[in-house]
């Protein structure tokens, strides 16, 4: 187990070194020599030590599914540690625990952050912290595989563990192939996204990491107000690409002949409902408020899309409303976009489906000899994938409320004069991948507040949210270490 995790940690290694290398060099492009020099160096050592654990730590066994997910979990764990090294060294006064947090928050695409002001970071730190979210979005595992040998086939394994949803996209024979497909189409919206945001008015520098943390869904700004500040234009770019980075790119692939695939899927048309019902909610209230007709749409609709997709952007402090459309926030965070998606929370499949299992069990009290199965999309669902489905929200919710209970025992221990809105928001902001939460964690506030402990038991909670539970509770399994 553990040399499985080696080999597929050298090979993440690798990525960060590749990533950490275009840092530097927006380093030395903005005259940040010293820094520059730190990452290059980082650079360098990654890449020579993901080469030799590629070269000689290959496991002779394909490994199974189990140790898959294990591996994955681990080395998400890893990642995170890794990549803690550039604030380290950039940032003379962060603590390890903060460039802790803030590293997880990244690779997560969760968005919360402790820097209170990200624009007076140098440049090449702004830019690791949007790509560390945009390699998180699309997954490290996934872009190992794209672009270096990964154990074969067994790569589907490690695809399974870090996927969004309850199985992973596969638009070809060979996993690898499909990884391939899904980075190019994800790169190909980060570049739209990046000339949109340009030619609405934004700097270069600030469309592409916007860019970087808009596709991944990931919400980290590189201006202190987020982009509460930008035009009503650019805003609405964002809410175009929030929406399709909360769709799932193997359903863009598919669609770039026929648009007609969109509306084939049960759960995009799902997807588009909620997200519409949420912004006409939110823009009653909006516009009955005098905000005038213009901010009452894109409001509305931005807010709801950074809220269920879990971006996280900042554009109206939603802590100033009414309790009740709070509450409604909060219920919107556990929504999550489309399997095969870069959103976090439950996701719209698995509560279609736990929501349809509900309705059939309804069903048999009144036709008990009727057998009624949960369709997505025209095709029945298996029992083996509504069991995953189940046990999958059963985690989840376990994870909540002891996340919660946790957090509001480091929070009394370590001294945070914390709310119990404050608490749960957080817990269910760092669950479900969002990054804003409510009260003390409002939209325009940072978790600087948290105190140590709490902010290492959030970053714990934004990994499995990522990892959507199993690669990291498989960890606790002692089954998982066994040789056999």
């Amino acid at each position: 187990m553990l040399s499985i995790t080696a080999f597929v940690g050298s090979g993440v290694l690798r990525v960060l070194g590749l990533a950490i290398l275009f840092s530097g060099l927006v380093g030395f492009y903005y005259k940040e020599n010293n820094i520059g020099t730190y990452l290059l160096v980082l650079s360098i050592i990654y890449s020579i030590i993901g080469f030799l654990g590629n070269k000689y730590l290959r496991p002779k066994k394909q490994l199974n599914i189990s140790q898959g997910f294990a591996a994955v979990g681990l080395s998400w764990i890893s990642s995170t540690v890794a990549g803690m090294l550039p604030y380290l060294l950039a940032l003379p006064d962060i603590s390890f625990v903060d460039a802790l947090f803030e590293t997880a928050s990244g690779f997560t695409t969760t968005g919360s952050s402790v820097i209170s002001d990200p624009s007076e970071l140098p440049k090449a730190i702004q830019f690791w912290r949007s790509i560390t979210e945009w390699i998180g979005g699309m997954g490290i595992i996934i872009l190992t595989i794209s672009i270096m040998p990964l154990l074969g086939s067994g790569g589907i394994n490690l695809a399974k563990a870090e996927s969004a949803g309850p199985t992973p996209d596969r638009l070809t024979p060979r996993f690898k192939d499909t990884a391939v497909i899904l980075w190019v189409v994800y790169l190909v919206f980060t570049v739209a996204q990046t000339l949109l945001l340009t030619l609405s008015g934004v700097d270069f520098f600030s469309s592409l990491n916007h860019s970087f943390t808009t596709i991944s869904t990931g919400g980290f700004s590189t201006f202190e107000n987020s982009v509460s500040e930008f035009s009503n234009i650019s805003k609405l770019i964002i809410c175009l690409f929030m929406f399709i980075g909360g769709a799932s790119f193997a359903l863009h692939y598919k669609s770039r002949k026929n648009l007609k695939e969109y509306l084939y899927s049960s759960e995009f048309k799902y997807f588009t409902f909620i997200v519409t019902f949420a912004s006409l909610i939110l823009f009653i209230y909006l516009y009955t408020s005098d905000n005038g007709l213009t901010k009452s749409i894109v409001e509305s609709v931005f807010t709801s899309l950074t809220i269920i997709t879990g971006t996280g952007y900042s554009s109206t402090n939603f802590e100033v409303w009414p309790g009740g459309l709070k509450i409604f926030l909060l219920g919107l965070m556990f929504v999550g976009g489309m399997a095969g998606s870069t959103t976090g929370g439950i996701k719209i499949v698995r509560l279609v489906a736990l929501l349809k299992t509900v309705r059939n069990e309804l069903k048999k009290l009144i036709f008990p000899k009727a057998i009624f199965k949960v369709r997505m999309s025209k095709s029945a669902m298996t029992d083996q994938s509504l069991e995953s489905v189940q046990t999958f929200f059963i985690l989840y919710i376990t994870v909540f409320g002891v996340g919660s209970v946790l957090l509001g025992l480091t929070t009394y221990f370590g001294g945070t004069n914390a709310s119990i809105e404050t608490i749960l928001s957080s817990v269910a902001s760092a669950l479900n991948n969002i990054g804003p939460a409510l009260d003390q964690a409002g939209p325009f506030d940072t978790y600087s507040f948290y105190d140590k402990y709490s902010k290492a038991l959030l970053a714990f909670i934004m990994l499995i949210g990522r990892l959507e539970m199993f690669p990291i509770v498989l960890l606790f399994n002692k089954k998982t270490w066994s040789k056999n």
